[in-house]
């Protein structure tokens, strides 16, 4: 065995089976919670050894990157560290050879798990393989919300609102301490949402001072959606309610009133971009108006050729009650700046041709699909 005796961190145990140990970096040894990594396998020859260490060793080099890169996110929740025992289980007794059943099986490994001091959650899997996996965790809701809402944070704007949502989980992080990492869904108590807040509400930002109560309300808008998308992508609906959901920012912590500006996200420019690029004659219109105006979409599509004023040191749209089409409220009476594009496209729109004084009774057709979403 001149092979096996070349490959670092390989150890005999018994004929046939090797176990593989390497101490854990100091950077890495805080996030992941332990000091050793330690894996045992079967194998019987050489070159079945080295495939095995050469497999071994990129498990242990990429779990230390994450941990290096990714802080405690990077490390696994319970349940996917009990989801990974269960795979290594099932790999591990696939090399158990001479047993009667499966029984006898588990016995074999479980004995040599225990010779070899493996880690208690694979020998938990190989003795209890049925046993319920634990909960899941807030941290495990983050993951899947990055994985499957914000394409595992790739893309421009994706990574962009990825860390967002990490440095919303740092805050979380700090306020609930190791409760953050291991408090199921289920457990998670209105009481852990008053924390975060006040805790958030207490955190210093940049330039002295702390978080202004709506950066605090949008952070918590971020973490209640996270709870939300894990409720109902775990099946939990029914079974648990959101803490964070209407979680209120007293006046005396400083909230001031929500603007609907507060309310929502804008349009990511990518969407933006994409949308001009798709769109062709009045719908482009419409869109390139909603995007440098910020106006609604039934405003737009009721200017008349009177409300757009081109002729002005400023030009401007006067978003005005008429018959055709009525405001909300007296507050959206209201004068708005043309500039750039989309004066450009207000330039354009008088010039279509119509019958009547609408200027964009032309595109009302082709209004009742466009998304009503901020753009700006």
């Amino acid at each position: 065995m001149g092979l096996f005796l070349s490959l670092k961190y390989i150890s005999e145990l018994a004929p046939g089976r090797y176990e593989f140990r390497r101490r854990i970096p100091e950077s890495a040894k805080a996030v992941l919670g332990q000091a050793e990594f330690k894996r045992v396998f079967s194998a019987a020859s050489p070159s079945a050894i080295a495939r095995e260490h050469a497999r071994i060793m990129g498990e242990f080099n990429r779990l230390v990157a994450s941990a290096k890169t990714g802080g405690v996110a990077g490390a696994k929740t319970p349940r996917e560290a009990a989801e990974a025992h269960l795979r290594r289980a099932a790999e591990l007794l696939s090399g158990v050879s001479g047993a009667r059943d499966d029984d006898e099986r588990r016995e074999i490994l479980a004995d040599a798990l225990i010779e070899s001091g493996a880690d208690a959650g694979l020998y938990r899997a190989v003795v209890l393989p049925d046993a319920p996996l634990p909960g899941h965790t807030l941290e495990d809701a983050r993951k899947l919300y990055v994985k499957e809402k914000l394409n595992g944070g790739e893309g421009v704007d994706e990574q962009k609102a990825a860390a967002r949502v990490e440095r919303v989980f740092a805050r979380v992080r700090k306020a609930l301490g190791k409760r953050a990492e291991t408090c199921t869904l289920e457990d998670l108590k209105r009481e852990d949402a008053r924390k975060v807040r006040d805790h958030m509400l207490a955190s210093p930002k940049q330039g002295g001072g702390t978080l202004s109560a709506a950066s605090v309300r949008r952070e918590l808008n971020i973490l209640s959606a996270i709870v939300s998308y894990g409720i109902k992508e775990f099946d939990l609906r029914g079974k648990v309610s959101n803490p964070f959901e209407g979680l209120e920012i007293r006046k005396s912590q400083g909230a001031a009133p929500e603007s609907e500006a507060d309310k929502r996200d804008p349009l990511p420019a990518s969407v933006v971009a994409a949308m001009h690029g798709r769109l062709t004659d009045e719908p482009d219109l419409i869109w390139r108006l909603l995007v440098g105006t910020g106006c609604r979409l039934a405003e737009v599509v009721g200017l008349r050729v009177e409300d757009i004023v081109l002729a002005d040191d400023l030009p401007f749209v006067r978003v005005a009650w008429h018959e055709e089409r009525r405001l909300k409220t007296s507050a959206s009476i209201r004068v708005v700046p043309l500039v750039g594009d989309a004066l450009e496209a207000a330039t354009d729109a008088v010039r279509l041709p119509r019958k009547v004084r609408w200027s964009l009774s032309v595109m009302r057709a082709h209004a009742a699909w466009m998304p009503p979403h901020r753009t700006s």
